[in-house]
């Protein structure tokens, strides 16, 4: 089938003098292409980025902790922080433990609790841990080296927020493939029906075929190549589209350090380059099979 698209645009590049112009049906039908291979790419390429993004935030919370001394069990939250990290630091694996300020505590909770809410709330106190990737701590370890020490701390591996992360990548990229495979359908279906409907406008141009004994596989190649040709070219322009607004995209927020998978790679080009001949190969396979089966009931 492959070969037979490479032979319809290598060395058939007219349509057959018998059929008439593309009129404003075949524009029609160009212009729904063009939008469905356009939103195909766009699936495609989001679909990559979610697992981009993925892969970003796990590196980025990789081999981090939190160690959280309650505020209520110190008197003294900066000499708590202190004491506590000299003790993490003793433990095999941690490769830095660092204090967060206070004033930096309450920024990360005012934006849910506001100015006024923060000066009334219990501010507990955060060491934070850099761990090393190969031989990290247990949290029972780094919990039981501060119990040992009197510090009673709840150590926080994000463990929740790497689960809810892999699980919401993992629904993006079903719901986005199950759309990218229901646009494909889409498009093998209005080619389909495009091809009904030239073979039943030119039901003229059949018959006289069919007079001088051309067999019913011959003139579906007639309705296949013509819109196996304007798929392509339709696909063509709508993956072009979707290279700009990808492009756009990664100009606009791509900058932003928390947004590194908006960027357009390599894979991204080589997915919108295949799309044209991929679409053309569903409207070659469906305009077949669609021309077969109405030239059947014809004869």
């Amino acid at each position: 089938m492959i070969k037979r698209l490479w032979h319809i645009w290598r060395h058939r590049p007219h349509d057959p003098p018998m059929l008439p112009r593309p009129d404003v049906r075949h524009l029609g039908l160009g212009f729904a292409i063009a939008v469905i291979a356009a939103l195909t790419g766009l699936m495609l390429i989001f679909a990559d980025a979610a697992k981009r993004a993925e892969v970003h935030w796990q590196s980025q919370i990789a081999g981090s902790l939190s160690v959280i001394i309650p505020a209520g069990s110190v008197t003294d939250p900066a000499e708590a922080a202190t004491t506590a990290a000299d003790v993490l630091m003793t433990i095999p694996g941690v490769l830095m433990a660092t204090p967060m300020p206070q004033d930096q505590a309450e920024a990360l909770l005012q934006p849910w609790f506001g100015a006024k809410g923060i000066e009334t709330l219990p501010i507990p106190t955060v060491v934070e841990l850099e761990t090393d990737p190969g031989a990290p701590p247990t949290l029972e370890a780094i919990t039981r080296t501060l119990k040992d020490k009197g510090i009673d701390a709840l150590v926080d591996d994000y463990g929740h927020f790497k689960t809810t992360l892999a699980r919401m990548s993992g629904a993006i990229r079903t719901l986005t493939y199950s759309a990218f495979l229901a646009l494909v359908l889409t498009a093998a279906a209005l080619s389909a029906f495009a091809a009904l409907s030239g073979i039943s406008t030119h039901r003229h141009i059949v018959d006289v075929m069919h007079l001088v004994g051309a067999r019913d596989s011959v003139v579906a190649q007639v309705f296949e190549r013509r819109y196996a040709k304007l798929v392509f070219k339709a696909a063509a322009l709508g993956a072009g589209l979707a290279l700009v607004a990808s492009i756009t995209i990664a100009i606009i927020g791509g900058h932003d350090p928390f947004a590194p998978s908006l960027r357009l790679t390599f894979g991204d080009v080589v997915r919108l380059v295949l799309i044209p001949p991929a679409l053309a190969l569903v409207a070659l396979v469906s305009t077949r099979i669609a021309a077969l089966h109405a030239l059947s009931k014809l004869s």
